[in-house]
C-alpha cells in the first residue's frame, strides 16, 4: 500500500538502489548520541560544534519520535502514547557530522512558548532541512500550513511525511494524495511511510537519502566515505 502511495508522491523524482544502500550504510555505521535538551534560549549558546541540522516538526502525536528512531536505528527519543511528551528540542548527534533535531508537537497539547523557541533555532541558520509530520488519517491542517511558512521565511526546504500510512484504506489515500496536491505550498517533496518500515527502498530508507542529499550532497554518499568512516563511527 505505502509503495504504491510513495510511487505517486514522489513522481518524477527517482533514487538509485546504490544511493539508498549508501544512506543505508552511512546511518547505520554511524555512532548517534542524544546531545542536548534545549528548554531555552541561552542553552543554545553551549552547541559549539557548527554542523548540519535536520529537523522534525509536526502536530502532536504524530509519530515524531518513532520515526526519528527508526532514522538513526536507534530507540533515542523518547516514545509515549501522551500526545506533546516531547516538552523540549531534542538534539541528536550523527556521527560528529550530522545533527537530528526533535522539536516540541504544536496544536492543542502545543505551548506558545515552545513554537518561539523553535523559531529562535531556526534563526541560528545552522538548519539545512526539515520534515513536516502529517497524520495520514487527518491529512494537512492550517496549523501545518503555518509552519511550512514559518519555515519557509528562514529559508529552509522542506518534505512533508505523511504517518500512520499503514492503517488506511484505499478510500483514504486517494483523498489524503488529493489534499497533499492541494496544499499551498508546492515546494517540498512528500513521503508516506509507517516509523517500522526498515526495507531498503522503503518510506524510511528514502528519507535517510534525502536528509545526507540535502545536508551534503554526495560527499558522505561516496562508497570510499561509507568504507572508511569520514564520521565517528559505532
Amino acid at each position: 500500500m505505502m509503495e504504491t502511495i510513495n510511487k505517486l508522491l514522489w513522481r518524477g523524482m527517482k533514487i538509485s538502489r546504490r544511493d539508498l544502500q549508501r544512506a543505508e550504510g552511512f546511518f547505520l555505521k554511524a555512532h548517534v548520541r542524544h546531545e542536548a535538551s534545549i528548554y531555552t534560549v541561552d542553552q543554545m549558546k553551549g552547541l559549539d560544534l557548527k554542523v548540519p541540522e535536520w529537523m522534525f516538526v509536526g502536530r502532536c502525536n504524530t509519530g515524531k519520535s518513532t520515526l526519528i528512531n527508526s532514522l538513526l536505528g536507534e530507540d533515542l527519543a523518547r516514545v509515549k502514547a501522551v500526545a506533546g511528551y516531547t516538552p523540549c528540542i531534542n538534539v541528536y548527534n550523527v556521527g560528529g557530522v550530522l545533527r537530528i533535531v526533535d522539536t516540541p508537537g504544536y496544536g492543542v497539547k502545543g505551548r506558545a512558548w515552545q513554537g518561539e523557541l523553535v523559531e529562535q533555532w531556526l534563526q541560528r541558520g545552522e538548519v539545512l532541512g526539515a520534515n513536516v509530520i502529517v497524520d495520514s488519517r487527518r491529512g494537512p491542517l492550517e496549523c501545518d500550513e503555518a509552519v511550512v511558512s514559518m519555515l519557509e521565511r528562514s529559508g529552509v526546504g522542506w518534505d512533508g511525511v505523511l504517518s500512520k500510512g499503514d492503517v488506511i484504506n484505499d478510500q483514504r489515500v486517494r483523498e489524503v494524495i488529493k489534499e497533499v496536491d492541494e496544499f499551498p505550498s508546492k515546494f517540498g517533496k512528500w513521503l508516506c511511510l509507517d516509523g517500522r518500515d526498515g526495507k531498503l527502498g522503503g518510506g524510511v530508507s528514502r528519507l535517510r537519502y534525502r536528509v545526507l542529499e540535502t545536508c551534503f550532497g554526495d560527499v558522505l554518499l561516496h562508497p570510499k566515505v561509507i568504507k572508511k568512516g569520514g564520521f565517528n563511527c559505532r
